[in-house]
């Protein structure tokens, strides 16, 4: 009982098992299973231990909405992602 215990259901070239204990060290967690389900970065990983990302595909800003007309406006605001800041 204890100890870290890592799985891969897929090959992951951009991290190996070493990596993954040595992060696990440095966040100090001792005690774990880990699998990891697809191909992930170093910055996957951490992102995962800290636990406060999220990820959306991006973010649309659309800036100086004052210079466009309200039926303009209120079109990018419907567009998925988009934020509109005057």
């Amino acid at each position: 009982t204890g100890g870290l215990k890592i799985a891969f259901t897929v090959p992951t070239p951009r991290i190996s098992e070493a990596l993954i204990r040595k992060l696990m060290a440095e966040y100090r967690v001792h005690n774990a299973d880990v699998i990891v389900r697809q191909d992930i970065t170093v910055e996957d990983f951490i992102d995962v231990l800290e636990g406060n990302r999220k990820y959306v595909k991006c973010i649309y800003c659309y800036n100086k909405i004052d210079m466009v007309s309200l039926e303009f406006v209120e079109e990018l605001w419907q567009r998925p992602y988009s934020v509109v800041v005057s």
